[in-house]
């Protein structure tokens, strides 16, 4: 006689994804549209979600690193205030080019430091693209120096422990290793 696991179903597997991931997005996009952009002493908002999004893509699978980026996309549109914007497409960009990069390269830490910091740039891009698209006379030297590098700075340095919180939450959900050996 046998006695199957309730929680072996695939339906329990999603839902544990679903739960641990939403609760860790939903917890970093309210402290990054809250608590970061009242910091009088930070000249730019770090983007922590993106850090985020980075450690998913580089831990899991690259659908749910796209599905992490929409979602994400969303609520940071929702929680910042600032309406419908194009952030649900730029975080799914960000999240498939560097779920690619990350293909080849070993699940540690300094891999996700490499590939935070093209999510980074594909990431200023994407605001260089709105400003200049926004301001007529947006010079690129003055939007590096003022909104780009501070950003990205700023983003480096506190994403750095979403990394373990992010591989901690892949460890709740089970989620399979991306890796066939």
């Amino acid at each position: 006689m046998t006695f199957h696991r309730r929680n072996d179903t695939p339906k329990s597997a999603v839902l544990k994804r679903v739960a641990a991931y939403g609760i860790l997005f939903f917890i970093l996009g309210v402290a990054q549209c809250s608590f970061f952009t009242n910091l009088s002493f930070l000249s730019a908002v770090p983007d922590i979600v993106l850090g985020a999004v980075a450690a998913v893509a580089l831990l899991d699978t690259q659908k749910t690193a796209a599905i992490c980026g929409i979602a994400s996309g969303f609520m940071i549109d929702a929680l910042g205030g600032s309406g419908l914007s194009l952030s649900p497409i730029v975080y799914f960009a960000i999240a498939l080019i560097c779920s690619e990069l990350s293909k080849k390269m070993l699940q540690s830490f300094l891999s996700w430091i490499f590939v935070l910091a093209a999510a980074s740039v594909l990431n200023s891009l994407f605001t260089y693209a709105y400003i200049s698209l926004s301001f007529e006379n947006a010079a690129f030297s003055a939007v590096f120096k003022s909104i780009l590098l501070p950003e990205a700075l700023t983003t480096a340095v506190f994403s750095l422990p979403i990394f373990f919180i992010v591989k901690l939450c892949v460890r709740i959900a089970e989620a399979k290793n991306k890796f066939k050996m």
